[in-house]
């Protein structure tokens, strides 16, 4: 089927792989810059109000949500979508400022882990509300429940493990 608006040459093109159609091109860059709007926003919101960086909050997020309050760097590097040298400054960060505590994995010499300190979870608490509510009133309040679910349904099209992130 081709979408509203668009030609089949259009479509023909798209589908080679020469150019998007208008209506691809438009669901790419929305997609794009929304997410750049809103982690930029997000973020100016968590340093203003908690003298945290996005890339640090997702640390937060992470470690919070795992068993015990810990995990191994490797498996936190994935999580947060960062490369081990970048996780590596940012967890050293955290660390000296006593909201996250590195250590060895015993069962691995080369291994070591991040664990949230109480210090950091109640950082966390704080900055998570704050967080909260930036979503609702940057995204969510803008979209009805029907196009919530149609997007949770796209991402899912995408990336099936999307609602695991």
């Amino acid at each position: 089927m081709i979408p509203h608006g668009t030609t089949a040459r259009e479509e023909q093109r798209s589908q080679a792989g020469e150019e998007l159609s208008p209506s691809e091109l438009a669901a790419w860059r929305g997609m794009l810059r929304l997410t750049h709007r809103l982690r930029r926003d997000l973020g100016e919101q968590l340093s203003t109000h908690h003298d945290l960086s996005m890339a640090d909050y997702d640390v937060l997020v992470a470690l919070a949500a795992a068993p015990d309050r810990s995990m191994r760097m490797s498996e936190l590097a994935d999580i947060v979508l960062q490369p081990r040298s970048s996780l590596s400054r940012i967890v050293g960060s955290l660390e000296r400022r006593r909201l996250v505590q590195r250590s060895r994995v015993e069962s691995d010499a080369r291994g070591s882990s991040a664990a949230l300190t109480a210090e950091g979870y109640r950082l966390f608490a704080q900055a998570h509300r704050t967080h909260i509510a930036g979503v609702r009133h940057r995204f969510l309040e803008h979209l009805s429940t029907d196009q919530l679910e149609d997007l949770a349904t796209a991402w899912k099209c995408v990336d099936p493990d999307v609602e695991h992130g």
